[in-house]
């Protein structure tokens, strides 16, 4: 097991009064402490990633609160173990949507306009799609668009923070239509993908996380009818297939990561 809930004390809890058990551990961001916990952040990253990915992509129930403060991290039998904290915001999605959903992400990952296309248009964006890719992304489209391993991968520096906030001033007439037109749903999971990012930017682990959400969209659209037997499994060794190479990127992109944290004063 490598989550974990509080324990709900249902006789000192009620209608206004939720009592939880107290939970142990350490920030999920805080590189000092997982090092002191002998966990490395990968392996953290990783638990995350797969942890939010299952719960939007295959379940459809998601905690939409996903911020470092309702998570702690503990290091059980040499493993890390989340823990998910402030149950107070979850959102039910619909089959037809959680595929939407994922096919778009599948898309996006691997830079597949028309599937980018097709998807964002299910869900009402029109032919404003490449500034909803550009929403869920923190991305340009001609980067989105790119045929490269890294081309969803967020430096989280201040340039790029810049770079981020002009795009969104100058598109903000589009974005609130946008934000009016897509499904309820999908403003929480726009919410739910802010948060991760910045847990993802803190623990620099980009292409990793990419692998772990294109296996699990994957893996929600082999449900579908049309994605059974052969064809499905042709298309998941297709998957699987450019998830290697996003795996190769992320060991080419390692070296340059660890000489970047090397240098920083941090």
């Amino acid at each position: 097991l490598q989550v974990e809930v509080p324990r709900v004390h249902r006789g000192l809890s009620s209608s206004r009064v939720l009592t939880m058990d107290f939970m142990e551990g350490v920030s999920p961001t805080d590189r000092g402490e997982l090092k002191r916990l002998g966990l490395k952040p990968a392996a953290v990253a990783t638990l995350i990633a797969r942890t939010f990915a299952e719960m939007i992509f295959v379940h459809g129930f998601v905690h939409c609160d996903p911020h470092e403060a309702n998570m702690l991290v503990k290091n059980v039998h040499g493993q890390p173990r989340l823990v998910l904290l402030d149950h107070g915001l979850y959102r039910q999605i619909d089959d037809v949507f959680r595929w939407e959903y994922a096919g778009l992400w599948k898309s996006l990952i691997f830079a597949d306009e028309e599937g980018i296309k097709r998807h964002s248009e299910s869900m009402n964006a029109g032919d404003m799609y490449p500034l909803f890719a550009a929403m869920l992304t923190a991305k340009p489209w001609d980067q989105i668009t790119r045929k490269e391993a890294n081309h969803l991968h967020l430096k989280g520096n201040e340039e790029e923070r810049k770079v981020i906030q002009q795009y969104a001033m100058f598109y903000f007439d589009g974005i609130t239509q946008l934000l009016h037109k897509v499904p309820r749903e999908m403003l929480l999971l726009l919410k739910t993908n802010d948060c991760l990012r910045a847990v993802d930017s803190a623990l620099g682990q980009p292409v990793n996380n990419y692998m772990v959400t294109a296996r699990e969209c994957s893996r929600a659209l082999a449900e579908r009818q049309e994605e059974q037997g052969l064809k499905g499994a042709l298309r998941s060794l297709g998957v699987e297939w450019r998830i290697l190479g996003l795996r190769l990127a992320s060991l080419w992109m390692r070296p340059a990561q660890t000489s970047f944290q090397a240098a920083s004063p941090d």
